[in-house]
């Protein structure tokens, strides 16, 4: 139930960009037939209607993820909540990683917000419960508008039951005494019900007008217009939408009459038509199709001054009609650039682990990059032929450094404050400061605006998702740095992408000249495995989910929500495919070894092997998540 909330929720927020552009578009275009203006509001039905969407790279709805993810998101502005909380990663880990390699220490703050975290905590634990509850909130209003709309329909089927047949000039209709307006009602063979009041002049255009409804299955796509409103109860512009395609359903009708019998009879049909308005204290329910009942001064005006449209006038309402569907109906293209290096030509789709190594980089792969990691495809191949003992020889990509004097060590300690700068800036999608370490051609490249990179996943910047950094520096030297970042989705989930920059010597300062991407969001082989985890550990890095602070949110979730994602999370080699981001063809196999659960994992791609071990921190009842320790 909370995931169809989630889904009718966010499909409404995408719809109520395409309602704004279709009022806007009522409003401008007023010499524009009705009839076209009713094929917006199908559009906007569809929209509504339709769990899945079209890509367009004319679209002007913004990239990414659109309203609630998941039910913590709303709290954070499209982030965790338990991202709020993070701390305790392996930035000190890092650092003396660095220390160790060149001899130098960066400083950082790693002080932790106890208030911070249990707030985000309470929260984490709370916002399920909001979310359920608006859930069950939200199917309560569509059983009662339902409710409504069914009794009202039975209804309207009693009053109408004594009707009685009659004929005029060759079209069936049917009398009745209990009702003061005629309607169109019925859905699968639709009558036309007039009261015994109405006859002559007045009776020859109700019924060319309750004719045209029949004509244009108005029968069908009220009703249906009033079930999505149902629907969408709690949204104000659906609600407002419904209300304007009924008021433009009637004047399209009035348009089609006019136009078949032409503009001399524009002040006879107005007068029939105020005779048989519906009176204030009158309500027309079970949507049926009502001849006087919906904003008759507004029609009689609009028949007034309604002329047959032009061709040119036709073509225009109908190219501006397209654009707007087009432009509002539509969401961004999955294979448009949505990557770091936004404006970057030939970008790749962001599906499986992407990759583009020598994107601005104009010769071989840099240091610590993808060539330099090949070996843990190698050697994880290496394991012996008992089975449990598969362990893959691992070698972690580090700084690659000969002995240094003091001044190429103060040098290289320079270079690494501009890298750790570099990283934050990145995550803080800081454009200003980014145009200060790029050269001119790279600036041209990556930026747009005074801005660059996408809403989520990113990985946000300290103080932002926590206090500690979602970055890790793998390698630097002289030349070339490699970033890995931990990206944040709303799962809460961290996927890996790893940066390697080159920079250059000059005199003007530290400028960034080469760049390239690799996302690591669908692990093929255990050479990527090992590029996205540094030796394979997990324990006190930012993949840690206990460690980063969303193991408690993750767990709760599981224990709430019945969806497949949290079903994944209660065994070991399901939950290790989800959380790591492994591709789903890899085969998984289980075995405990030392008291440890350990999670062996067969890339399809390349047959390589990579090991994880699983820990379950509330036994059985909990979820597993990888926590691999140093030591293996």
């Amino acid at each position: 139930m909370t995931e169809l909330f989630l889904s009718v929720f966010n499909r409404g927020i995408e719809a109520g960009c395409l309602i704004c552009a279709v009022i806007c578009a009522r409003f401008l275009m007023k010499k524009t037939p009705k009839k076209i203006i009713c094929i917006l509001w199908l559009a906007v039905g569809v929209r509504l209607l339709c769990p899945f969407h079209l890509e367009s790279e004319f679209s002007l709805l913004p990239k990414g993820q659109i309203g609630i993810q998941n039910t913590k998101d709303v709290l954070t502005g499209g982030k965790t909540l338990a991202d709020a909380a993070d701390s305790d990663t392996g930035h000190g880990e890092l650092s003396e990683n660095l220390t160790n390699e060149k001899g130098f220490h960066h400083e950082l703050n790693n002080k932790e917000s106890a208030g911070s975290k249990t707030s985000a905590a309470f929260l984490a634990g709370a916002w399920p419960r909001v979310i359920n509850a608006a859930a069950y909130i939200w199917l309560a209003g569509i059983i009662c508008f339902s409710a409504y709309m069914a009794s009202s329909w039975h209804f309207m089927k009693r009053r109408t039951a004594q009707a009685v047949p009659a004929e005029f000039e060759g079209t069936v209709f049917y009398q009745c005494g209990g009702i003061q307006t005629p309607f169109l009602f019925g859905m699968l063979s639709p009558k036309i019900y007039v009261p015994f009041s109405v006859s002559g002049q007045e009776l020859f255009y109700v019924l060319k007008h309750e004719t045209a409804h029949k004509s244009r299955r108005d029968n069908w796509t009220k009703p249906a217009g009033y079930l999505l409103a149902v629907c969408y109860w709690f949204h104000p512009l659906v609600r407002a939408a419904y209300i304007l395609f009924c008021r433009d359903l009637e004047m399209a009708c009035d348009e089609k009459v006019i136009s078949e019998l032409g503009s001399g009879c524009k002040k006879e049909y107005s007068r029939a038509l105020l005779a048989c308005s519906v009176k204030k204290n009158q309500v027309i329910a079970a949507c049926p199709v009502a001849f006087g009942e919906i904003g008759v001064k507004k029609r009689v005006k609009n028949i007034l001054k309604f002329k047959k449209a032009s061709f040119g006038t036709l073509f225009a309402a109908s190219v501006i009609s397209l654009l707007i569907i087009v432009c509002f109906a539509t969401r961004p293209g999955s294979g448009a650039v949505q990557n770091a290096e936004p404006g970057a030509e030939n970008s790749e789709a962001r599906t499986g682990s992407r990759t583009s190594s020598e994107a601005y980089t104009g010769g071989e792969a840099p240091a610590g990059s993808a060539a330099s990691s090949k070996t843990h495809a190698q050697n994880s191949k290496n394991h012996t032929g008992n089975g449990n003992a598969r362990t893959a020889d691992r070698t972690t990509t580090k700084t690659q450094t000969d002995s240094h004097t003091m001044a190429d060590r103060e040098e290289l300690s320079d270079i690494m404050k501009n890298v750790l700068k570099w990283a934050e800036v990145f995550c803080s999608r800081d454009g200003t400061e980014a145009e200060k370490m790029l050269t001119e051609e790279m600036r041209v490249k990556l930026m747009d605006g005074r801005s660059f990179g996408w809403s989520s996943p990113w990985p946000w910047e300290s103080g932002v998702m926590g206090e500690e950094p979602n970055y890790r520096i793998v390698s630097a030297d002289s030349r070339t740095a490699v970033i890995l970042y931990y990206a944040w989705t709303s799962d809460p989930h961290v996927t890996v992408w790893q940066q390697t920059i080159t920079y250059s010597g000059r005199t003007d300062g530290f400028l960034i000249d080469g760049m390239s991407m690799e996302y690591f969001d669908e692990i093929a082989t255990a050479e990527e495995f090992y590029k996205a985890y540094p030796d394979g550990v997990i324990k006190n890095t930012r993949m840690d989910y206990i460690s980063n602070g969303t193991y408690e949110a993750l767990n709760q979730n599981a224990l709430l929500s019945s969806t497949d994602i949290y079903r994944t999370l209660s065994k070991p080699d399901t939950a290790a495919v989800y959380l790591l981001n492994l591709a789903s063809q890899a085969d998984t196999d289980c075995t405990e070894r030392g008291g440890h659960m350990i999670v062996t994992v067969t890339f399809e791609k390349d047959h390589s092997l990579a090991e994880v071990e699983m820990v379950q921190p509330d036994g059985e009842n909990g979820i597993w998540i990888p926590r691999t320790d140093a030591k293996r």
